[in-house]
């Protein structure tokens, strides 16, 4: 082992084996202010073919300390380690994601690892690490059975083709001890305290590395009572609003403040970031029930934009805690027609900065009428073509599901009249959409329904144009159209047009003959659908309405000009 000393900090050379070791034993941790796990498999697979090739891997930055029973984390990946106090922990200030390739995959409790990004195998006849989702390689060793030698020797007697293939099981000894004694190079920085880890970090992950705004202010303020955005976001998801993630709270944060939405989380200052987090959430809450109450919008699954306006209402409840009934009505006509005119489809800082300069305003009126007089002129139309393909998170399609439930529809199955409160219940907590990938998005927890899976296909098909979309709770029996009652059929936007349609598209004997009964039934049901969609969002932009002060503000403004010098 090689070591050179420079300070306070030792830079040593530790091998992979004792790397595990100190897994093992508990040594390893992850401070609170580290981000969470951002590698995928093919990260990992790269990371194991280097360590293969004798390519360097780069320094881990360890720092050495006591640790009490419990402080900091030992997961890694899928291994768990032990969190009893010692004197001797090893806090990961810089080197997470590669700790935990490295013992994820061959610390790794299960067997015969599937699915996760650490469930890497080696294939002995291509000579390639693999990532595994389902069945392993026919000839391959599983990297968790090459962590130890004990375990690979187990392996290798269980391995029914052992027999077939001696070689290549000479080949999978031959690998563990290649990556057991891979060399890492490790800096460890002793007699520092949590705050100056926590410097270190912050310079090694905010100077030339893509790390999100959201993990730096968590990496910063984590330690803070309300420091960590986790605890602001679980507070206001909790009310039934929808999941809200951690980078929406902190947006939301720098618009209550007042701030510019490029300003970084090392600038603000760690004793007042609690009460920030706590004027954000009561900003969320007053934001959520005005959407809910005012804007009739009930969950984020049905928001048709989040990013802009969450912002730009929380500034104005931040600032206007009991705005009166004018402004209220006002700030619901800008909603609707910035989602009709597209505006709120930028959330670019510019546009952000300049919603939030016309906020400073003197009264909750004035804001909201400054809000309105931005937007210009704007005709309350969406053009519903019949090739519009449905996908929840488009605006257009959350619009028109908004739409349809202001008929009151009549759920097929149950005979239950379909209200927006109904379908908030549905999707409580639920995620908004059907395409999530990797990532929490708006909307997203474990429980409840998709919008997808209430607003379904008439035909039962899982794709299609969104004019084919009813609302329900359940999937209905099929061909319940064709026994309905004018009226269930005028409350899901549906006409005798619609229904001959669909007579004849379940009719029909060839591809062809569906085809065309089905774009018979689009065109019908667009000409039902667009006309209702339009009159609904004239409404809410309040098309036809004065948007001039109230009597209040007039006195307001005519007050402010006599005690004008």
């Amino acid at each position: 082992m090689n070591q050179r000393v420079s300070g306070s900090t030792e830079v040593k050379t530790y091998n992979v084996k004792a790397l595990l070791r100190f897994a093992r034993q508990g040594r390893l941790r992850l401070p609170q202010f580290q981000r969470p796990p951002r590698w995928r498999a093919r990260n990992v697979v790269d990371l194991f073919d280097s360590i293969q090739r004798g390519y360097p891997i780069g320094t881990l930055l360890l720092g050495e300390g006591p640790a009490e029973d419990g402080e900091g984390s030992a997961t890694f990946g899928a291994f768990r380690g032990d969190v009893a106090a010692r004197e001797d922990a090893l806090f990961v200030v810089d080197g997470q994601q590669r700790l935990s390739a490295i013992l994820g995959a061959l610390l790794h409790p299960d067997e015969a690892p599937r699915g996760d990004v650490h469930a890497i195998w080696y294939d002995l006849l291509e000579k390639k690490f693999v990532h595994v989702r389902r069945e392993p390689p026919p000839v391959s060793v599983p990297l968790r059975a090459l962590g130890e030698p004990t375990t690979t020797l187990r392996w290798a007697d269980a391995w029914p083709l052992r027999r077939d293939y001696e070689h290549l099981a000479n080949e999978a000894f031959d690998l563990a001890t290649t990556l057991a004694d891979f060399d890492v190079s490790v800096a460890i920085v002793r007699g520092n305290d949590e705050p100056s880890l926590r410097e270190i970090f912050r310079r090694l992950n905010t100077e030339g590395v893509a790390m999100r705004a959201d993990e730096v202010f968590n990496a910063l303020f984590g330690h803070l009572r309300q420091g960590r955005l986790a605890v602001t976001a679980a507070r206001v998801s909790g009310l039934g609003f929808g999941a809200v993630n951690e980078q929406t709270v902190l947006r939301a944060l720098l618009a209550v403040e007042g701030l510019d939405p490029g300003t970084t989380a090392e600038k603000l200052k760690s004793d007042e970031v609690p009460a920030m987090a706590e004027r954000t959430e009561n900003a969320l809450r007053a934001t959520f029930n005005f959407l809910a109450a005012e804007v009739e919008v009930p969950h984020l699954a049905l928001l048709p934009y989040s990013s802009l306006p969450l912002r730009v209402l929380a500034r104005f409840f931040a600032r206007f805690a009991r705005p009166s009934p004018r402004a209220l009505v006002l700030l619901r006509r800008w909603f609707w027609r910035g989602c009709v005119s597209r505006q709120f489809s930028s959330a670019s800082q510019g546009l952000v900065r300049k919603l939030q300069k016309l906020l400073d305003a003197p009264s909750d009126e004035a804001a909201a009428r400054r809000l309105l007089a931005d937007q210009g002129a704007t005709a309350p139309r969406l053009e519903l073509r019949p090739d519009l393909v449905w996908k929840s998170r488009n605006a257009e399609c959350r619009i028109v599901a908004l739409a349809l439930l202001d008929g009151r529809p009549t759920d097929p199955t149950s005979g239950v009249t379909l209200t927006v409160d109904e379908i908030a219940q549905r999707l409580r907590g639920g995620t908004d959409d059907e395409e999530n990938g990797d990532e929490a998005r708006e909307g997203e927890a474990a429980e409840g329904q998709s919008l997808s899976e209430l607003c379904v296909d008439i035909t039962g098909a899982s794709g299609g144009p969104l004019v084919r979309r009813i609302t329900v709770l359940s999937v209905p029996p099929a061909d319940w159209w064709d026994a309905a009652t004018p009226d269930t059929l005028a409350g899901h936007a549906l006409d005798g047009a619609c229904v001959d349609a669909l007579r004849a598209w379940r009719d029909a004997t060839d591809a062809s003959g569906r085809d065309a009964a089905l774009a018979a039934f689009d065109a019908a049901r667009a000409k039902v659908l667009g006309p209702h969609v339009e009159a609904w969002l004239a409404e809410r932009c309040g098309a036809g309405d004065d948007d001039v002060p109230s009597v209040a503000e007039i006195l307001r403004l005519a007050e402010e000009q006599m005690s004008a010098p």
